[in-house]
Parts: C-alpha cells; structure tokens; sequence
C-alpha cells in the first residue's frame, strides 16, 4: 500500500473519529438555534467537541502532508468516497443511526466508483 494511501486512511480516521466526538458533545448540549449565543459557551466547553475540533485539526495537517505527494484529482476523491463508504456503518456503531438498504445501495454504488478513481 502506498504512503499517500496510508496518509489518507490516517485522515479518515482522525476525520471520522472527530465528527462523531463533536455529534456526541453537540447531543449532550442539544439543538441549538442561532438566537442563542449564550449556548456558544457551552459548546465551546464541551470537552467531546473540542476532542472532536482537534482531530479534525490534525486531520487537516496530515491533509496537507498529502496535498504535498499526491495528485487532487487523486486524493479528494478517494479520501469522499471512503468518507461515504465508512460514515454510515460509523454512525450506526457509534451513533445509533439507521443503515437503511438504500444507504446500503448507495455504499455499494460509491465503493465501485473509488475502485475506478484509485486505477
């Protein structure tokens, strides 16, 4: 497996791995709207969001490591579809969330087109 590829898997998982931290802290917070600042405050100081900000921030800076090697043509593609690929069975495990047959379709349909973008 090339480098650039383990680099983008490193990026998957820290991106993965933030979005559910910062779903997690935002269900403890609740919904929010935009006429409530003072809700700001606590999500800024929710340690699952600011978990979940700084793997998102890490994952940015692997990010650019690739950016540096690899092709864009190459690299976006195949870092969104293995997002697509793996969100839904993440959010299921970790979330709860439903992982219905057309989502399942739909992984399917993705996993052919990484398969192309990759050749």
């Amino acid at each position: 497996m090339s480098r650039v590829i383990l680099l983008i898997l490193c990026v998957l998982v820290l991106a993965l791995s933030g979005q559910v931290l910062m779903k997690k802290g935002m269900n403890r917070i609740g919904a929010i709207t935009l006429d409530q600042p003072s809700k700001l405050l606590q999500i800024v100081m929710e340690p699952l969001v600011i978990g979940g900000l700084f793997c998102m921030a890490l994952g940015a800076l692997v990010w650019l490591v690739i950016l540096s090697r690899a092709d864009l043509s190459y690299a976006l593609p195949l870092f969104g579809g293995l997002v697509y690929l793996a969100l839904p069975v993440i959010s299921w495990v970790f979330l709860g969330e439903s992982l219905t047959l057309a989502r399942l379709a739909g992984i399917l349909l993705i996993s052919g087109g990484v398969f192309l973008v990759t050749r």
